[in-house]
């Protein structure tokens, strides 16, 4: 027998749909924050205690702006600054 994977994902994705509404609604803050702040740091340390590697937008930022700060020389931060807006493009972000 084979197992309808698009109806489990499609279940995940109600689930967190609820999960985040409910955030929103306990916290008293918009759906955007409640899955920037709750349920999206919730989400990536699941997935990383499971092995996979995920890097949120936070992160990415976090790195983007620790560059800014640095003292490398230009030509490196420049290409540093390229790796961030292609890891950027590929993460839908």
């Amino acid at each position: 027998m084979e197992v309808n994977t698009d109806n489990i994902f499609n279940y995940i994705k109600g689930s967190l749909d609820h999960l985040i509404m409910a955030f929103s609604t306990n916290k008293h803050i918009s759906k955007k924050e409640a899955l920037d702040t709750e349920a999206g740091p919730l989400i990536i340390k699941e997935l990383r205690e499971r092995g996979y590697s995920v890097i949120s937008v936070n992160e990415l930022h976090d790195f983007n702006e620790s560059l800014d700060r640095s003292k490398l020389n230009k030509q490196v931060i420049e290409i540093m600054n390229t790796y961030y807006e292609t890891i950027k493009e590929i993460a839908g972000g």
